[in-house]
Formats: structure tokens, C-alpha cells, sequence
């Protein structure tokens, strides 16, 4: 399966596969999520089995 995510590329916003993209080390479109519960924050580690960042 592929996975196209959006990244720019020459000042354009375009459809780029998601491996290309972590390779290249192009811009892309992001989202995180912060959980909260009063003043504690969940943190979660990525699997060490990652393409991208493992372990982080």
C-alpha cells in the first residue's frame, strides 16, 4: 500500500509518497496530540522497529 502524504515541494503543496518524503527530508504536513490531565502529560515512546525516528 501506498501512503501519500502532503508536502511541499518547490513552494507547491503536493501529493508526495510518505517514505519519499522522511527520506528527502522534505516539508510536510504534521499533527500532534498533547494529553492532558491537570499538569501531567501522557508520553509515549515510538517502537524501536520504526522506519522514522524508532525509539523517540
Amino acid at each position: 500500500m501506498t501512503v501519500m502524504i502532503p508536502t511541499w515541494v518547490g513552494g507547491d503543496l503536493v501529493a508526495v509518497e510518505k517514505l519519499q518524503a522522511h527520506r528527502e527530508g522534505l516539508r510536510h504536513k504534521a499533527v500532534s496530540v498533547f494529553v492532558m490531565h491537570g499538569r501531567e502529560v501522557l508520553l509515549q515512546r515510538r517502537a524501536m522497529g520504526k522506519y522514522h525516528t524508532p525509539g523517540l
